[in-house]
This record gives C-alpha cells, structure tokens and sequence, in this order.
C-alpha cells in the first residue's frame, strides 16, 4: 500500500469509527434527539409504564471519604479541577492519600500576574487596528484555561461565567472585548472569596454594567416618561440569586395551599430595585483606550431615583445615597433564604452532577448559609462541601452511580480535559484558539453565550427522553444535536495530533505513574495504553465492549516506528510513526464514547 493510500484508508477510518460512536452516544445516527416524531406519543415507552421517580437517590454522608484511587482521583480532578492530569493524579494519591490536602492547597493558589487585561494589553490587543473588534478575548481566556496552574480558581471562573452570564459577543461598547476581559478577571480575584463580595463586584462591573443595562440607567422623568432600566433588577433575582419561586433548604420548591409554587417577588419589587440601581456609569470613559472598562463603575447622583425604595419586604429610605441603597439592596439580596439552595443547586449541577438528591443539595446549602464559623457565602467552604460530598462520587457500578450521577460534559470542558492531560501549550505564547462557538468547532466558547440564560438552561429536560420520566433534567443536551455531535468529533480529530496555530500537545513529556515510560513508550503494550488513558480521561468508566473496540484499533496498527501514518491537521495531513497513531486513535475514540462524554 502506497503512502497514499495509507493515508487515505486511515483518516476515513478514524473519522468513520469516532463519529459513529459520539453519535450513537449522543442520540444521532439520522434521528434528533427532540423530535417528537421519534415517538407517536411524544413519550417513551417506560414513561408509558412507569410514574416518574425522584431524580436522585441520597447517601449516607456519614465518615470519611474512601482513600483516593487513581480512578477515583480522575473523576474528582474532572470535577474542580479541568480534568485530571498525571502529576495531580500521582499527587492525590501517592503523596497526599486523600483529596483534602489538594483541594485546600489549589483553593489557597496565589493569584498570580498579569490579570487577562493587561495580559491581551501587552500582546497588542488594545491597538488602534482592534477598536471596535472582538480580537483578544478568545486568546486571553483560552490562555487562563488551557495554560494556567491554578486550575480550581479557573474552573470556578468557567463555572461562575455561567451563572453570572455575560457574553463578549453582544457587549455593545466600544473596546468591549477588554470589558469582557476585565470580567473575567472579576471572577478569579472573588469567585474564590465571599458570594456577597463577588455579587458587589459583578454588580459594578462594566461588562455586567452594559451586558444587561445597568450603566447609564437614570431615574424616572414625568415629562419625558423615562423609566428606570429593569433589565439588571430582574436578572439578578431570576438568574442570578434567588430564582421565580421560594425554595426549601432542600432546593424544594415551597407549595401554596393549592399546590402551586410560591413566587419569590413581583413586578413592583423589579421596579423597586431598577430604582436602586440607578445614577451608575464609566469611570473615566475614552474612546482611545480601553482602561476604563477595568474600573469598577462609579455613581452620579444627578442620575439617582430619589425617595424610597422597596422590594423583597424591605424598604431603603430616602436619605441613603447611591452607594448606601447599591449596597442596602445587595444585603437584602444575599439574606434572602433562597440564596443558599439556589446557588448551591447550580454550582453542584456545574461541578458534578445535573441531578443532586435534595440531602446532598441541603447539605451544601446549609455550609453557605454559616460555613461552621458564623460565615454565609464562604465559597471555598461550598466548594469543599460539594466535591468532597460521598454524593459527589458514587460507586460505578451502583444505581446511584450508573443511573443518577453525573453530567453531560460540555464541549469547553471535553477540549480542556485533553489540553491539560497532555501539555498544550502555546509555543509563541499568543495563544491563537478562536471563538470556539461555532456550528464547526464546540458550538460552546468561554464567554461567548448567545444570551443571559447562558448556552443551556440549569432545568432543561430533552423532549420525549426518559429523563422525563425519571424526573432528571440535562442542561448540556440543550446544546447536543446531530451537528453538533458532529462537529465535535470533526474538530478534535483535526486538532489532538500536533494542535493549531501553535498551540500543542506535548505526548512525550509526561511520565506515568509507577513508570518511566511516556504515552509513546506505552503505545507497545496496548492493554496498559488503553488503562491509564480510561483512568485520566474517564476515571475508569469505560465499559467492557468499548475497551475491548478501541483495543482491537489500537492492535490493527502493527507498525510501530515507521512514520507512515497519517493524522489530520488544520491544513492536512502529517505521518507519525506507529506508537504516536496508536495513541492518538485510542485518545481519540475515548473523546468520542459516551463513557468520556457523561462525567461520573
């Protein structure tokens, strides 16, 4: 067979194989997945035959956690910390034998320089050819989340980004890409401190300030018959804090007398709070560089609604000044009862799993409501109460484990994952990785959502699903069809050889654990290969029929130091020898299994 051929024959393969099963996992395979017609019910045959159960069976959270395994260290790092990697792997386990002494060192990472605002200044970003562009804000956090070492503020800043949703595709300023930017710094200097803090922070932010209306909000005027901008009231309620019902501890919902929920606040509490939030603007504003947008906004009292205020029960009295009602109102809003469950419910379904029992939800919201210390809204107290919950890593092989556990990983997650596990790293130190969020790449980017309800919704349920039935919901189905399954697997087969625009993976450089050898070394023994790779990308989920097919891939490549097998590229083919092929098709079809794409 010519070199040629060689190529030809095995691109098709890799690509025939990887779509095939990210498909059949995702619900492709010619049918979409929320076509009723898959149905002539619209139900599936056991929504049919059995009544909907509850979404997620409690443990006892009594005890310590099991001493960490390698798999068991997988999934935990999946969860806080962008995917495992070797050395944190060998860490958790070999040195440190439990999950605790990690956590608290990565939850206690200085913060080091520069912030992603001067970072994209100093690459050039802020140039005359970039005004009025979007160029910068794709590199400078892809930067954060592919390169950075303090991988759990960068996890909570992915995870805050969509809850506090802003996106720099619809930041309708001049230079907004920076706002954008210097929101993201926002998140890693308070996602790991005080909610309260980081709820005043993002309040004042410029990205927040013009994402949703807040900048440039005016008190009301008879004559004209301005009214106050409602927009930011009404998203922090909904959204961002509290959400449209009362909530039990439990994230239950409060039912009145006739069964139905109770709401949290009316139209008269949105227009109370729109009155609190006005008189705010650009500190400083130019058109010639973007430095403005890294200051938190100031007051212009001129601007502000005078008398009282009320909403929520509570009343902010005329005689407080801008700053006093801003902060008043945030006070009241951080009181209120529902904040806990609301937060904790979301920050669970963005770690670990979409389905959390209502214990494992009471639990964590009961460490933000006073962390053992007197303290509401201590973030690392909720992080620690989340990822080293018994909940948090069920037995596979348990019902809890198999059926309720876990979630679909987003396609952020899925390219981060690979990135860290294997050293991608930017060799000009630029870091060109685009707007990813395209129906050709991951359809998802950080800071690139379509709306303020972020790329999914926390309770969306996939149409004629069995989740229905089982009362469960699938927030990243919402993102997950036909194309972009697809596009997906089209992608990383393009990119998990040797990378883009010189950003790339490095599969000689780590060592394993219990071993000298590197990812090429162990491509000789494809048994081990396949076993180290399920651990780091899967924590060990991979099942019997799926080992035993990337196995026989793995095998069907017998020549293993002649560089004759070809790998695409961005701009084609490149051969690699033998062991590089069969460790990039075993990466490759393990991103492409379901075993990989639900995170247990």
């Amino acid at each position: 067979m010519s070199r040629e051929e060689t190529s030809n024959k095995g691109a098709a393969w890799v690509s025939a194989v990887g779509v095939a099963a990210l498909t059949t996992a995702c619900g492709g395979g010619g049918k979409k997945p929320n076509d009723p017609k898959n149905n002539a019910q619209g139900l599936t045959p056991q929504c049919a035959a059995q009544p909907a159960q509850a979404a997620a069976t409690p443990v006892n959270p009594a005890g310590p956690l099991p001493a960490p395994t390698y798999e068991m260290a997988s999934r935990f790092l999946a969860q806080i910390g962008l995917g495992a990697t070797i050395p944190d792997v060998k860490q958790i386990v070999e040195t440190d034998r439990n999950y605790t002494i990690w956590l608290n060192a990565r939850l206690n990472d200085p913060l080091p320089g520069p912030t992603v605002f001067d970072w994209a200044k100093e690459k050039g970003f802020a140039g005359e050819g970039n005004f009025g562009t979007d160029r910068g804000v794709d590199n400078a956090l892809w930067s954060r989340l592919l390169g950075r070492p303090d991988v759990v503020r960068q996890r909570m800043a992915l995870a805050w980004s969509q809850i506090f949703v802003v996106s720099s595709s619809n930041m309708a300023t001049p230079w907004g890409q920076f706002a954008a930017m210097a929101y993201w710094d926002i998140l890693e200097a308070q996602g790991l401190g005080n909610f309260r803090t980081l709820l005043k922070a993002i309040t004042l932010s410029t990205a927040m300030g013009v994402y949703l209306n807040m900048r440039g909000s005016r008190k009301a005027d008879a004559v004209t018959q301005r009214q106050p901008d409602e927009n930011y009231a009404r998203e922090i309620l909904q959204l961002f804090t509290i959400g449209l019902n009362q909530l039990r501890p439990d994230g239950s919902e409060v039912l009145n007398s006739s069964g139905k929920p109770v709401p949290n606040y009316s139209n008269e509490d949105i227009s109370g709070l729109a009155s609190v939030f006005t008189g705010w603007d650009f500190d400083r504003f130019s058109e010639a560089v973007p430095d403005h947008l890294a200051r938190p906004m100031i007051h212009n009292s001129a601007d502000f609604s005078e008398g009282s205020k009320s909403f929520l029960g509570a009343t902010i009295g005329a005689d407080k000044n801008g700053e006093q009602a801003l902060d008043a109102a945030l006070d009241v809003i951080f009181q209120h009862p529902n904040v806990p469950p609301f937060i904790s419910r979301r920050l669970i379904q963005q770690l670990v799993t979409s389905n959390p029992s209502p214990a494992y939800i009471a639990r964590v919201s009961g460490i933000f409501a006073n962390n053992g210390l007197g303290v509401r809204g201590d973030i690392k107290a909720v992080i620690r109460a989340i990822v080293l919950d018994p909940e948090a890593r069920p037995p596979l092989t348990s019902t809890a484990g198999l059926v309720y556990h876990g979630k679909l990983r987003e396609p952020v997650l899925r390219l981060v994952h690979w990135a860290r596990l294997f050293d991608v790293q930017s060799t000009d130190g630029k870091w060109l990785v685009p707007n990813l969020a395209t129906t050709t790449a991951l359809g998802q980017s950080p800071l690139r959502a379509p709306s303020v309800f972020n790329f999914y919704r926390p309770g969306y349920v996939p149409p004629n699903s069995e989740l229905t039935c089982q009362g469960m919901v699938a927030p990243e189905f919402q993102i997950t069809d036909d194309a972009t399954v697809i596009a997906y697997a089209n992608f990383m087969q393009t990119v998990i050889g040797f990378g883009a625009d010189q950003v790339e993976p490095n599969y000689d450089r780590i060592r394993l654990p219990r071993s000298l050898m590197n990812w090429d070394d162990l491509a000789a023994t494809p048994v081990e290969l396949v076993a180290w790779l399920n651990t780091a990308l899967t924590g060990g989920a991979l099942l019997p029929e799926n080992i035993t097919m990337i196995l026989s891939a793995v095998e069907s490549i017998t020549q293993l130091d002649a560089a004759i097998h070809p790998v695409d590229t961005p701009t084609g083919s490149h051969f690699v020898t033998g062991r590089r092929a069969r460790v990039l098709i075993a990466v490759y079809l393990i991103l492409c299994s379901p075993d990989f794409l639900v995170q247990r």
